[in-house]
């Protein structure tokens, strides 16, 4: 977001033709004088360097005012995150691994889910815990960008030192979101490995989140299941 403020206001610097771009510097220098406030009045002439010609920049300052707009556009929520409001609340989670052979007894947990930011990023806090490996927290944060017309999603947890990011699509039946990402994979030395995260609407009070480890092949390949009840 930080980055499209700055690009805007760049743009409208541009059509104001009063953008200065910094000094660029070569090492340590004392730094310069203050100089006088002018006093006489008179607006500095000097034009900023314009985008090449022909460049996604130079095209869009043909018309500032539809640049603007085609990037305000953007800044509202939208039918996108309409998706992310029944997630909403307190859940009792239950964790499987199936991967590696499974085996391993379902563990329990709970989850919240709460607006980062009002009606655009949704955060998950989740509490459980790992087979051998104890307690664990994670935060997933995910939103639907405007822009890209795509669901994007990062994850943290107090396990590992990773952060998973991923993007992806609402299927056509509108109840399973599938995200794709990279993965590292210590255990094998793999890096970038592709991951799929799945998140399958049961009900209003059911939904299953599922992790499949694409490098796997074709079928066979959910290695992790979730499933999240509504705490009522």
């Amino acid at each position: 977001m930080k980055m499209y403020a700055t690009i805007a206001a760049i743009a409208l610097a541009f059509t104001a033709g009063r953008y200065e771009f910094p000094a660029s510097e070569s090492g340590p220098q004392d730094p310069a004088p203050a100089k006088a406030p002018q006093s006489d009045g008179k607006q500095d002439d000097k034009k900023p360097p314009m985008p090449p010609a022909g460049s996604p920049m130079a095209d869009a300052m043909k018309d500032p005012a539809a640049a603007m707009k085609r990037w305000t556009d953007t800044l509202k929520p939208s039918a996108g995150h309409q998706f992310l409001h029944q997630f909403l609340g307190k859940w009792e989670t239950s964790m499987k691994m199936t991967g590696m052979g499974g085996g391993a007894p379902a563990t329990k947990g709970t989850a919240e889910y709460r607006w980062l930011v009002e009606g655009k990023w949704l955060i998950r806090e989740s509490h459980g815990s790992m087979p051998g490996m104890g307690k664990v927290t994670s935060f997933t944060i995910v939103g639907f960008d405007n822009y890209k017309k795509k669901y994007v999603s990062v994850h943290i947890d107090s396990l590992t030192t990773a952060m998973l990011t991923s993007e992806g699509m609402i299927d056509q039946t509108g109840k399973n979101l599938f995200l794709h990402g990279p993965m590292d994979e210590p255990m094998s030395g793999e890096h970038d490995k592709p991951v799929k995260y799945a998140t399958r609407i049961i009900s209003a009070d059911e939904h299953v989140d599922e992790v499949h480890d694409l490098a796997i092949g074709e079928t066979q390949t959910k290695v992790i299941e979730v499933v999240y009840k509504r705490v009522k």
